[in-house]
């Protein structure tokens, strides 16, 4: 996970497409785990101590939510 989060970051900041806003953002999660700009829209994921990350995004006025990653990979439901 940490792989996939340094190698978008790069990339994004590579290709110029890291707005002021999620520049913020990450910079307020890097204290506490990597993260990396969603690549279609003005956001950011993380991976890291995630209720330090929600603080220090609440305290710099952003809305943020968790989601949980399966880990199970694609499956069919019948």
């Amino acid at each position: 996970m940490e792989w996939l989060l340094r190698e978008g970051r790069g990339f994004a900041n590579e290709a110029g497409l890291i707005s002021d806003g999620v520049s913020r953002m990450m910079a307020a999660c890097d204290p506490h785990g990597p993260t990396s700009q969603v690549m279609l829209g003005n956001s950011v994921f993380a991976a890291g101590d995630l209720e330090a990350m929600g603080g220090a995004l609440d305290k710099a006025g952003f809305h943020w939510t968790t989601a949980r990653i399966d880990n199970e990979g694609v499956r069919r439901f019948a």
